[in-house]
């Protein structure tokens, strides 16, 4: 884990804790207003508070797993940067441990303190012009699962599912489910697909998607990493890729080394996509590519659900990971890539 990353992840945990105190501020609003529809609505907001909780949780204990890491990792020598580090981690560790002074769990609906509501307004504008950064949950996210460093060639294989059961028990997923579907499975509406693979939202359904830097040029100073030409982008068919968010958060990757006009992301043609991932339209999946290439999951998918689907090879075959085992497994970069 780079310096760079580790700003980008103290930068994440400081925009949930703002999203936490908003959420915190509605509880207040709605004790105003207690209608016939109050307590569904107080639930709602409760159910994303502990989203949120949870969430923090996963990259506190991220961070300590990861902290002796960086401190080696960096120029032991420069002590600049050792120090910066050392105040990112307490950064992180302060931010993370805020659910437990508020408690997320038991907020009052009839004692919400006057403390919360005057941290909400005090940061009410600044909250809105502020924009999610790229989270970097280990420091090489480029998976063994892609390109040639795939230990198994699922498309050698009788069949993907028996392909993707090997490689997945390969990485160690301890949790993933395979879903067959009709073959006009794409013809259906969201709501249709979501009824027929039993999923419990819309917001679970994801898809994978090969996009292509065509202002890449190739470079001696930076790694695959911060400088990729391919990525695989997993995003949620109920939200927009942005083209935009997902240039400035890969200039991130290369700690602001590339210059804006050197990323554009456009997606790549059926063509290339078939010769890049060896899958059709409809069933690339990010596990067993051809091309090796960084895979970028969009950050809603993380706060949104706990498990999602994917692709698996085959137009007629899903398969269902947990989210935060996923972005451990398979080393994504997690960023707000999507409207």
């Amino acid at each position: 884990m780079t310096l760079s990353q580790l700003i980008s992840v103290a930068n994440a945990v400081q925009n949930i804790d703002s999203k936490a105190f908003a959420y915190k501020q509605n509880l207040v609003n709605e004790n105003e207003i207690q209608d016939h529809s109050y307590n569904i609505r107080i639930s709602k907001i409760e159910s994303k508070l502990q989203k949120l909780e949870e969430t923090l949780t996963f990259y506190h204990d991220f961070i300590n797993k990861y902290k002796p890491s960086i401190i080696n990792n960096n120029n032991s020598n420069n002590t600049n940067v050792i120090k910066m580090s050392k105040n990112l981690f307490n950064k992180i560790a302060n931010k993370t441990s805020f659910n437990e002074n508020n408690s997320f769990n038991s907020i009052s609906k009839q004692n919400t303190t006057v403390r919360l509501i005057q941290k909400s307004k005090n940061n009410n504008n600044q909250n809105e012009n502020k924009k999610f950064q790229p989270i970097m949950p280990k420091s090489d996210f480029i998976s063994i699962a892609n390109g040639n460093k795939c230990p198994i060639n699922i498309h050698s294989c009788l069949n993907k599912m028996q392909g993707l059961t090997k490689l997945c028990k390969l990485i160690g997923f301890e949790y993933f489910e395979f879903q067959k579907v009709s073959s006009d499975y794409y013809e259906k509406s969201l709501n249709e697909r979501k009824l027929a693979l039993n999923a419990l939202s819309e917001s679970q359904l994801c898809k994978s998607i090969i996009m292509e830097n065509i202002r890449w040029s190739p470079s001696d100073k930076l790694t695959e990493t911060e400088n990729p030409r391919y990525i695989c982008v997993i995003v949620q068919y109920i939200h927009k890729l942005n083209s935009d968010k997902l240039n400035r958060s890969c200039q991130l990757l290369s700690n602001k080394k590339l210059s804006k006009n050197k990323i554009n992301f456009r997606l790549c043609s059926e063509n290339d996509n078939y010769k890049l991932s060896g899958f059709c339209h409809n069933a690339v999946t990010p596990f067993g590519m051809n091309y090796n290439m960084p895979i970028v999951l969009s950050h809603s998918i993380l706060l949104d659900t706990e498990y999602f689907y994917l692709g698996a090879g085959e137009i007629d075959l899903k398969i269902k990971f947990n989210t935060k085992e996923f972005i451990e497994k398979m080393d994504c970069l997690v960023a707000e890539i999507a409207n």
